[in-house]
């Protein structure tokens, strides 16, 4: 089956959804965090009176060289560096040699360790579901989720919720990982559902299908491969364990939204 893919950027929450056309018939809105949306607008919310007087880089052009990003990465990486507050100094001089290593030269993202010295429990937030700031987060997902729901039927398609889960809400070797770039991972992280209960109640908001592959994720939680060191995204390996718990339920979903043959 053929997948055309087109990146959405959401604004202002800082966080972005693939959307994928499935033959026509099933748009699929995957997060590409788990529960990013929900996690980051409420970090958003948090650090309004920071973000506006914060000075980094612009993003590289979409069309660059390796050297164009290493370029950037590292510069990134370096004003971050000499910008930080002492409190975030003194949490970065804690982190093991090899990464600050590695994010000073531009061979780590340096958002992800800039957001860990500023926010170390950003993982934790809007877990529970009942919160008041979870409750706001998940009713702006659905308004983003209604304007894609809208535009899918505009073409005769369907809009389905998958959520991807990152690594530390699944795999043991992710959580530790993220714990040595700066954040705070409990160990409850990896039985939790609140990430998926937030993202199901969203889509509950706007009657979507909502998808998870999460338990099929944890089936494999001691496998040290499924996820990149010091990163909550998959591997390849990862992926297609991704693809193989999903496709059954993409299927289903394919199935149900063809056109009928008339008898």
């Amino acid at each position: 089956m053929r997948m055309r893919l087109a990146v959405h950027f959401l604004q202002p929450v800082h966080a972005d959804m693939r959307v994928n056309l499935c033959a026509g018939q099933a748009l699929v809105a995957q997060h590409l965090l788990h529960n990013a949306q929900v996690r980051a607008c409420i970090q958003h919310m948090r650090r309004e009176r920071v973000d506006h007087d914060r000075t980094h880089q612009d993003m590289p052009p979409q069309v660059t060289t390796a050297e164009d990003n290493r370029n950037w990465t590292v510069n990134t990486a370096h004003q971050f560096h000499d910008n930080m507050e002492p409190g975030q100094r003194a949490r970065f001089d804690a982190l093991a040699d090899t990464v600050r290593e590695a994010f000073l030269n531009g061979d780590l993202n340096p958002y992800l360790v800039d957001l860990a010295l500023q926010v170390p429990d950003f993982y934790t937030l809007a877990i529970d579901p009942e919160d008041s700031w979870t409750q706001v987060s998940i009713e702006r997902t659905a308004g983003y989720f209604s304007r894609i729901k809208s535009i899918a039927e505009q073409y005769g398609g369907h809009m389905i919720v998958v959520s991807i889960p990152e690594g530390p809400y699944v795999n043991a070797h992710a959580l530790r990982n993220m714990t040595r770039v700066g954040y705070e991972m409990p160990e409850w992280l990896l039985t939790t559902d609140g990430a998926d209960d937030a993202l199901a109640r969203a889509s509950e908001l706007v009657a979507a299908p909502f998808f998870e592959v999460t338990r099929a994720f944890r089936a494999h939680k001691d496998d040290p491969e499924l996820y990149f060191e010091l990163d909550g995204h998959p591997t390849p390996k990862g992926n297609r364990l991704f693809a193989d718990a999903f496709k059954p339920m993409l299927k289903e979903v394919i199935g149900n939204a063809a056109p009928r043959r008339r008898q």
